[in-house]
């Protein structure tokens, strides 16, 4: 009924065909992406520059889909089409997040729940809502999002009773809040829940994204099992569980082929290498998570790339592998306190990659990550010992 991109997803996605669909698209533009041919209706208009934006966005180019999903906007909202107006207006709010300009994003997503809520659709009012509660994430307003999350939730509950959990991207969202809160099995739970509705839909993004939660989760449980010094027998599942499911969400998130879900499933990958020992893998990882958010450019990927290179250089100067050893076959070699030359060379790395994410923390407004960059400026000073930090998944 709108763009909101999920029907156009799939049906682009089953083909492979995101590459084919903005070349054919370009005949409609008198400047591709920006300006659609004057002789299209303003409706077409309207529509082609959303669906030529989100195309971008799933192939990982979010700051040339901007200027689109603006226009498409202002278009929707003179037309007072303010179901499509307020799509739009989260899908810009998502692309304005991810480029690194955090606190457009969060007035983008509050302008799409006023828009939602004068439509009067029940569904854009809960998802506008969950899009608002993540911009509102991204600036370190954490009370203010769980409460966007939990109006969303109850809105969810009235509207379909029988799922009353937030599920699809809503659903990750959430839990991806609950996973930075160390709420693990909590996460772990609501996942396994909406993994249900994505399989009977057969809605292949979601599936992914469900997998990937369930992954980090059962990561956090693992690593709290081994701090809380807990039977290794429940530390050995979970680190089996999130491994499984961690390799298998980035093979799905692959074939769903948006780049920025791959860098999710990406990110949360290289924990579990970096967890298990295996610091090549998990380098290997992050170097992809780089790539891919350069071309974009996803700032506040690279943000959170230079804090995960920040923790692998600090688990390899304290040899901290907790779960090494703890999977059923390939485990890594336990890892060996490196040489003062090497522990010298990897701090001054640590350090370097602090400094990129100080300043994209600043730069960008991106104050979700005040704690962790803070927790790790203390390891680099000595005041604290990376072993003892809250585990970060």
């Amino acid at each position: 009924r709108q763009p909101d991109g999920k029907l156009e997803f799939y049906a682009s996605q089953k083909l492979g065909a995101f590459s084919s669909d903005l070349a054919a698209i370009s005949w409609f533009f008198d400047k591709p992406y920006a300006t659609p041919a004057a002789a299209l209706t303003p409706t077409a208009r309207s529509w082609m520059l959303s669906i030529a934006a989100f195309r971008l966005r799933v192939q990982g180019r979010f700051a040339e889909a901007l200027p689109g999903d603006r226009a498409a906007l202002r278009m929707r909202e003179d037309a007072q089409d303010w179901i499509s107006a307020s799509t739009v207006a989260s899908n810009l709010s998502q692309a304005e997040l991810l480029t690194g300009e955090v606190a457009a994003a969060v007035a983008t997503a509050e302008k799409s729940v006023a828009h939602a809520d004068r439509s009067g659709d029940e569904f854009q009012m809960l998802g506008s809502r969950a899009a608002y509660a993540d911009a509102l994430r991204a600036a370190g307003r954490r009370e203010e999002a769980a409460r966007a999350f939990a109006d969303a939730e109850q809105r969810q509950r009235e509207w379909q009773p029988a799922d009353p959990l937030l599920y699809s991207m809503q659903g990750y969202l959430y839990c991806d809040l609950l996973l930075a809160e160390g709420d693990h099995a909590p996460a772990r739970d609501r996942a396994s829940q909406t993994a249900k509705i994505a399989r009977r839909e057969n809605w292949l993004p979601d599936i992914a994204l469900d997998t990937l939660t369930l992954g980090r989760a059962h990561l956090g449980l693992a690593l709290v099992a081994v701090a809380m010094q807990r039977p290794a027998k429940s530390a050995r599942r979970d680190s089996r569980v999130a491994v499984a499911h961690l390799d298998e969400a980035v093979d799905r998130l692959r074939v769903v082929g948006a780049l920025e879900f791959i860098n999710r499933g990406l990110l949360g990958h290289s924990a579990s290498c970096r967890n298990v020992g295996d610091w090549e893998g998990a380098a290997r990882d992050l170097d992809e998570v780089e790539e891919i958010a350069e071309h974009g450019p996803m700032r506040l990927y690279l943000c959170d790339t230079a804090l995960e290179r920040a923790r692998l250089g600090f688990a390899q100067i304290e040899a901290f592998a907790p779960l090494n050893g703890m999977l059923e076959k390939d485990n890594p070699p336990k890892p060996a306190v490196p040489s003062a030359d090497e522990i010298a060379e990897l701090k001054s790395e640590a350090e370097k990659q602090l400094k990129i994410a100080a300043d994209y923390i600043e730069t960008c407004g991106y104050h979700r990550r005040d704690e962790e960059l803070a927790e790790l400026q203390a390891v680099l000073r000595g005041e604290k010992k990376f072993a003892n930090l809250p585990p970060r998944v």
